[in-house]
């Protein structure tokens, strides 16, 4: 069976009562604070060492999501594609280590190639 990752079942429980959050869904990957930097934003929180397929993300359907992480190539792979079982509207990935943001899925359309959208050198 499946658990929610931690700080998820708030925003779950909102979904099985019909609500959805007004911003964007973080997805912090092995990083602490970002619910401070962004108090707007509803964080949910995983550990480096968790794999992300054992999460359920079924209440992420149809929401923006960004996933927060300075993992490598493997690790963003895994995330995306646990992240993308639960069907979300708008994903993109940001790189922590080097401040890029790439959208991954976009209104229904999935990029071959993924967009780089900000990058700080």
């Amino acid at each position: 069976m499946l658990r929610l990752a931690k700080y998820a079942k708030p925003i779950a429980d909102a979904r099985k009562a019909g609500k959805r959050p007004a911003a964007m869904i973080v997805i912090a990957d092995g990083v602490r604070g970002l619910h401070r930097r962004y108090p707007l934003n509803p964080v949910i929180s995983i550990e480096e060492e968790d794999n992300p397929a054992t999460f359920d993300w079924w209440f992420l359907a149809d929401l923006d999501v960004e996933i927060a992480t300075c993992g490598d190539a493997d690790r963003i792979a895994s995330l995306v594609a646990a992240v993308m079982t639960g069907s979300p509207g708008y994903l993109r990935v940001w790189r922590l280590d080097t401040g890029a943001c790439t959208r991954i899925w976009f209104l229904g359309t999935e990029w071959n190639t993924p967009e780089v959208i900000h990058e700080t050198a």
